[in-house]
């Protein structure tokens, strides 16, 4: 049979002792420490969003009587499953706070990424958040379309070309076509 005593509300690292009693005396036991870790940041969100960076903020957690003294960030690409870099980890980095925000910069356009972050007091570091995933802005494709062509048919001239080589960075919505004549502006 065990007993146990749970102690609501530590905000500080402590030893505790057990002692029995009974009509022949007292027996102790050896001591155990308890250390109170930081709980691990709430709210890990975007508040701006770019086609190349996320600034991140978050809340750190409860670390009882220590400070937050910094937080490590994580980031990593996420992909195709088939991709050889597929959820590759792209930013790890620790940040002073406050305050609790963070800039991840030279990331894609239009690509998801998964954040999360921990943070650390005198007296070691809390869990991770949970991941949060986050998608960069659209961008313009990396290049124009390719192989344009030209063919007079009767009245109508037959205007065809291939898609655009390299990343569209964004989903593709349409084509601008222009023309113009010798005697006609654009």
């Amino acid at each position: 049979m065990s007993d146990f005593f749970f102690h609501p509300g530590l905000n500080r690292t402590s030893t505790f002792s057990c002692e029995a009693h009974n009509q022949k005396g007292v027996a102790t036991s050896g001591s155990g420490t308890v250390t109170v870790l930081p709980s691990p940041p709430r709210n890990v969100r975007a508040v701006e969003i770019t086609q190349t960076a996320l600034r991140l903020s978050w809340q750190p957690g409860f670390g009882g009587v220590y400070p937050i003294i910094r937080c490590s960030v994580q980031a990593k690409q996420l992909g195709d499953s088939f991709l050889a870099d597929s959820n590759k980890m792209i930013h790890n980095q620790n940040v002073n706070i406050p305050p609790a925000t963070h800039l991840i910069q030279d990331l894609k356009p239009h690509t998801l990424y998964s954040v999360r972050v921990a943070c650390d007091s005198s007296q070691g570091p809390s869990d991770w958040s949970p991941w949060v995933e986050l998608r960069t802005l659209e961008g313009v494709p990396e290049n124009p379309p390719a192989n344009v062509t030209a063919r007079p048919n009767g009245t109508e001239v037959l205007v065809t070309w291939e898609e655009p080589p390299g990343k569209l960075n964004g989903e593709l919505q349409g084509y601008m076509v222009e023309y113009s004549t010798p005697s006609t502006q654009q």
